[in-house]
């Protein structure tokens, strides 16, 4: 079984991926700030995490299939003060240095993918886009897809 790791995957959009990941077969791990406030569907692991190190989740990237970071200020609990708009983007940034720390030290890293986005529509369909780099092909490509 392939394992997924989605940081950010108890906001709407890790949600939605996740149960959908669940469902075509994928191994399902969350990285929560707050796990014990989180109800998951059988056969999803939760880990606490920081979102700014590795710490605590670092050993679940040997192997891993993929990692979906989709941690971040939730931009929708507020105003978007200049101090909200640091915020949201500092949170941002430490959490993707804080994937990209894990997948340097892993010795079996996941796929060469080195961006994903989700967005969720409003028929509730995933609709998203890999960004991938190979270092054995030389080249990037760009998918869009409907999961």
């Amino acid at each position: 079984m392939k394992k997924v790791i989605i940081t950010g995957g108890s906001g709407l959009i890790g949600r939605a991926l996740s149960a959908l990941l669940l469902q075509k077969g994928y191994e399902v791990v969350v990285l929560s700030r707050l796990p014990q406030k989180l109800t998951l569907p059988p056969g999803m692991r939760v880990l606490k995490w920081d979102g700014r190190t590795p710490q605590g989740w670092q050993n679940e990237v040997e192997g891993a299939y993929a990692i979906v970071n989709l941690a971040g200020e939730n931009i929708g609990a507020g105003r978007w003060t200049g101090a909200r708009k640091e915020r949201i983007r500092s949170s941002r940034l430490e959490a993707g240095q804080a994937v990209v720390q894990a997948v340097a030290s892993a010795r079996k890293k996941p796929t060469p993918y080195t961006a994903i986005y989700c967005h969720l529509c409003r028929n509730n369909s995933i609709y998203g886009g890999i960004y991938a780099h190979s270092k054995q092909k030389k080249n990037s490509s760009f998918r869009n897809t409907f999961f």
